[in-house]
């Protein structure tokens, strides 16, 4: 995470984390249209859910000063045509891990359970970790234990599995062995994304209260928080259970052990999801105090925080706290921000992460860019004459060894193509400015005294990058 070069690179793609260079602190005019902004989210005729194939349904919530929006969009079973609803449940894969830190939480601040403890207080490790990991470590992906979501950690069991999913394998008994031939941690007190961390953490809460990981679940989370249709055990041939999609075609749901379930066992509504983030805003009610201990940052870097699996970083200007999931068949992302009074829950039942992403981007920008410069996006396009645009072409270095390239395409749009990432074609609103609204994302040509073009200013998510020309 300490990788600058490499946030950069993902510019293009999404920004979350990275600390903001540039936001121009500004008034908002009006109050923004909630349900617009997500009406054009799904049925937008350029990036809408609507003109994405692989998009099969999804709901999406808003939270914003006090108002919730709720929106359903598609299938949640193509094949029986049954549509969305505001109670279809989707599997949420990893932002499961948010309910079991806050279990453990629960744990802290009930006396119950300290996060200093060490593992083997609960459960047998190797000799060479004792007096290691802690409970807190693998609730914040800070442990050093096996991944459990890469091909090295899952090598045993993809040599041995004939179905292409090694998860099937995966039982409490594996799951326990591995924690006992694990001899060296690797990076330990630095990210590392770990299943099996949080998966063994909702384990030894299982073991210590004497319960199921479904138990615990509706008894610490659900019942006070008022979540009906939250759930490890629903039937996925239900009518309400959305069907999962992977590239158009049907994917299988995912099948954990009691030794994984908290690593991504979780089914959920957008009712129900959207409770949990106002919950996670507000921090009152009978979880206050487990609220208040879960969202502490155990891990900080300069990039990065993690409170008990939430991810944080600064996107315009202003802390926000996120987390997501994936499964063989769906997407899911939920994550708030408490000085705007803002909660976002975005489900999918396609695995599709791109769109995720997007999405919140999206959203994000509409919402919370204060900087003046939203407007341009709405311009309309220009034409800019060959001359001016052969001006910008050239190679521009951004950070040393990641350069960006500027080009015109043969339908006379200008294009940048940034390292290792593929080429995208930008619509030009002024002689200087160029867009791309799908990444929200502006381009900002620079010419000095003499009508020469030696930089461009890179504007994302109140990120402001200067890149200067080398060629």
């Amino acid at each position: 995470m300490k990788n600058t070069l490499k946030k950069i690179v993902l510019m293009l793609v999404v920004i979350q984390n990275t600390s903001p260079l540039f936001a121009q602190k500004t008034p908002i005019a009006s109050e923004p249209d909630i349900s617009r902004i997500v009406d054009t989210l799904l049925y937008g005729h350029e990036n809408g859910f609507i003109t994405n194939p692989s998009v099969v349904g999804a709901a999406v919530g808003v939270y914003w000063k006090g108002k919730t929006y709720y929106s359903g969009y598609g299938m949640a079973d193509r094949e029986r045509k049954i549509k969305v609803d505001f109670n279809t449940l989707f599997e949420i894969g990893s932002n499961t891990k948010i309910f079991t830190g806050l279990m453990l939480a629960g744990e802290m601040a009930e006396r119950k359970m300290s996060g200093n403890d060490f593992i083997e207080k609960y459960v047998a490790v190797n000799k060479n970790i004792q007096g290691k990991v802690r409970l807190t470590d693998m609730a914040n992906h800070i442990s050093g234990l096996p991944t459990f979501h890469d091909s090295a950690s899952l090598a045993e069991l993809i040599s041995k599995d004939t179905t292409k999913d090694p998860l099937m394998l995966v039982t409490d008994d594996y799951m326990l062995s591995v924690l006992k031939k694990v001899d060296t941690l690797h990076q330990y007190g630095e990210y590392e994304y770990s299943n099996f961390g949080v998966g063994m953490l909702g384990y030894i809460l299982q073991k210590e209260e004497h319960a199921t990981y479904e138990q615990l679940l509706q008894r610490m989370i659900c019942k006070p928080l008022g979540l009906k249709n939250t759930t490890t055990i629903s039937d996925t041939n239900a009518r309400n259970m959305a069907k999962g999609y992977y590239k158009e075609t049907r994917a299988p749901f995912i099948h954990l052990c009691s030794a994984m379930q908290g690593a991504g066992g979780i089914k959920s509504s957008i009712i129900d999801m959207m409770s949990f983030v106002k919950a996670q805003i507000t921090e009152a009610g009978p979880l206050q105090k487990a609220l208040s201990i879960s969202h502490k940052k155990y891990y900080n870097e300069e990039n990065l925080q993690i409170a008990m699996g939430w991810h944080i970083g600064k996107t315009y200007n202003t802390e926000i706290y996120e987390m997501r999931g994936d499964t063989y068949g769906a997407s899911s992302l939920m994550l708030f921000n408490k000085e705007h009074d803002l909660g976002i829950v975005i489900l999918l039942n396609s695995a599709n992460s791109g769109v995720v992403n997007r999405s919140m981007n999206t959203i994000l920008a509409k919402l919370l860019d204060t900087s003046g410069s939203q407007h341009k996006f709405s311009q309309p396009e220009v034409m800019v004459d060959r001359k001016t645009l052969e001006s910008y072409v050239g190679i521009y270095e951004l950070q040393p060894g990641f350069d960006a390239s500027v080009s015109i395409e043969e339908d006379g749009k200008l294009a940048i193509q940034l390292t290792g990432q593929p080429k995208l074609a930008f619509k030009a609103v002024e002689n200087n400015w160029f867009v791309l609204e799908k990444f929200n994302c502006q381009l900002e040509f620079i010419k000095d005294g003499k009508g020469i073009c030696n930089e461009f200013n890179l504007y994302q998510n109140a990120q402001k990058i200067n890149c200067k020309r080398k060629s």
